[in-house]
């Protein structure tokens, strides 16, 4: 039944199994309807993983509901942090919202997480959060966590679009240069660089979307 314990327990599992970002993406948007109508979750982790994919969807009133619940449910502050700085990415990270996400992603991180929060907070930064600070000094000493680079030809010629504001160009380049993986394969200044082009040419919800993908993805190895 719709907003069942049985099928939040079902929903939940078939999130687990699906290991690869692209695949709990699409597993997010087939169930989204019913994870909205969810009225609970089996236990924490899986109350976490509703709102990850609430937030996978770019639903981001949602996703702002069910990490609340969440963190109610009892979910460690760890587990939350990104999923509430791809939410700042979603609806906005300038000013002191983005200073303030910045400083939770950084506080809530374990020192094993260091250079995972690195690349969240720089993404924030590329979306025009302020660096000011112990940020700043998080970042200098915490290098961001790898992946790969974005297609070299089609960042040049990004920046190109972006100096000639050609703006349904450099959206199209924005995506082949991330690649068939999208931004989540991505390494931290490749994000980057692709967001403030899109930022450049007014491109801020395709900006955005990148961001909140690049989080909730999470760094590659």
């Amino acid at each position: 039944a719709p907003g069942s314990m049985e099928t939040a327990t079902a929903i939940a599992g078939v999130l687990r199994q699906a290991t690869a970002y692209a695949d709990f993406a699409a597993a997010a948007r087939f169930f989204r309807a019913d994870i909205a109508a969810l009225q609970n979750a089996p236990d924490a982790a899986s109350a976490v993983m509703f709102a990850r994919a609430a937030l996978a969807t770019g639903d981001a009133q949602l996703g702002a509901r069910l990490v609340g619940s969440a963190r109610q449910a009892g979910a460690y502050e760890a587990a939350l942090a990104p999923l509430d700085a791809a939410l700042v990415a979603l609806t906005g990270a300038r000013n002191e919202q983005g200073s303030m996400a910045m400083q939770r992603r950084i506080d809530r991180a374990t020192p094993q997480q260091a250079r995972a929060a690195a690349r969240d907070v720089a993404i924030l930064a590329a979306l025009g959060a302020p660096l000011e600070g112990g940020v700043q000094t998080f970042l200098l000493t915490n290098a961001p966590q790898g992946g790969a680079r974005a297609d070299g030809g089609a960042m040049l010629a990004l920046v190109s679009a972006v100096e000639r504001g050609a703006m349904g160009e450099g959206a199209l380049l924005a995506v082949v240069a991330a690649g068939e993986g999208g931004p989540a394969r991505l390494d931290t200044d490749s994000v980057a660089q692709i967001i403030r082009a899109l930022r450049g040419l007014r491109l801020e919800d395709e900006a955005r979307r990148i961001a909140a993908e690049a989080i909730l993805a999470g760094a590659p190895s």
